[in-house]
């Protein structure tokens, strides 16, 4: 999906692409990309992790390290940059890139810089609304289908309200 997303807004760029920590490892010793994107499971060991190994490599002193996540971006180190699967759209990552290119590649890593709270405001956004839209969805299949569906059904139905309430409470407190 990145290489398709990425491919067609920018075809300039030149994009790599390795499935695991070893392929990883090899293809930075001949090369030193101006940004890694590094999923945090993966079959050989964690993204977390090996970004952590990857920041004391001073050849990648000026390269952009973003792990992407299906957890929360909370629970990996404070000290590495990620972003929630969720969160990663073509429009997340272009600000992610500018950000960081705006700021300049050698900037001071130690804190998350501004343009990260930038990129995780826009994802929640996005995910409110999406959260949002996915309520009055149900509620609307909910409301033309009542006697047409089994009451087991119609439970489940209320369920997924009840639980998609409960996660928009979760965003809301998180933005």
């Amino acid at each position: 999906m990145l290489r398709r997303c990425l491919g067609r807004d920018r075809p300039d760029l030149e994009l790599f692409e390795v499935d695991c920590l070893a392929g990883a490892r090899a293809f930075l010793t001949r090369r030193a990309p101006d940004m890694i994107l590094l999923d945090h499971r993966l079959p050989d060991g964690q993204g977390a992790s090996f970004a952590r190994e990857l920041k004391k490599d001073e050849r990648l002193s000026n390269t952009l390290l973003c792990v992407v996540t299906n957890a929360d971006p909370r629970l990996l180190d404070p000290d590495v940059l990620a972003m929630s699967k969720d969160d990663l759209t073509p429009q997340a990552l272009w600000t992610l890139i500018d950000g960081f290119l705006a700021e300049g590649k050698a900037a001071d890593r130690e804190h998350p810089p501004t343009w990260v709270a930038e990129v995780n405001a826009a994802a929640q956004e996005n995910l409110a609304g999406a959260v949002s839209r996915m309520l009055r969805t149900l509620r609307r299949a909910r409301s033309t289908s009542r006697r047409s569906i089994p009451s087991a059904a119609m439970s489940d139905l209320d369920s997924l309200e009840e639980m998609l309430l409960a996660f928009s409470e979760v965003v809301e407190r998180r933005t």
